[in-house]
């Protein structure tokens, strides 16, 4: 079974994706039916978000991430991790390397089949403050998260 395909062009990985999903369930941005990826962001922003601030996070086994961001004092912002992943990773919040809360997202489903899902790691963090989100993976796999920091 061939596991890896590398590209020289986009839009030979593009022709290579449209063989393996369906239209309709793929985004614009990749030559699918589906919204653009910008619009399924917005779409999941809450109301009243002023801002939002969207990392990838890919950590390879044993590995780790940091992103780190700011809020004025009038700012709230609630801290979303949506991933697919089956072993899940541990994030930690912090304010000025204070740790203000430490989450193990991972699916609580049966994981055989792993569908997405999204974690509320955080709901209404209040600035003003630097802030930073740590993600640490003991999977020996390589896993891939997505953190969306919708700021009102």
């Amino acid at each position: 079974v061939k596991k890896v395909d590398i590209y020289s062009n986009k839009n030979k990985a593009l022709a290579c994706i449209a063989d393996h999903i369906d239209k309709h369930e793929l985004i614009k941005d990749y030559g699918g039916e589906g919204p653009t990826f910008r619009k399924v962001l917005h779409e999941m922003r809450e109301p009243g978000t002023s801002r939002q601030i969207v990392q990838r996070f890919f950590l390879d086994a044993g590995s780790s991430k940091k992103y780190e961001f700011d809020l004025a004092a009038t700012e709230k912002a609630t801290i979303i991790v949506l991933t697919r992943s089956a072993n899940g990773a541990n994030f930690t919040l912090s304010k000025s390397q204070e740790t203000i809360t430490k989450v193990f997202v991972k699916p609580e489903i049966d994981t055989s089949n792993p569908q997405p899902y999204a974690n509320e790691i955080f709901s209404q963090l209040a600035g003003p403050g630097h802030f930073a989100v740590d993600a640490k993976s003991d999977s020996s796999l390589k896993e891939f998260f997505l953190v969306s920091i919708n700021v009102t």
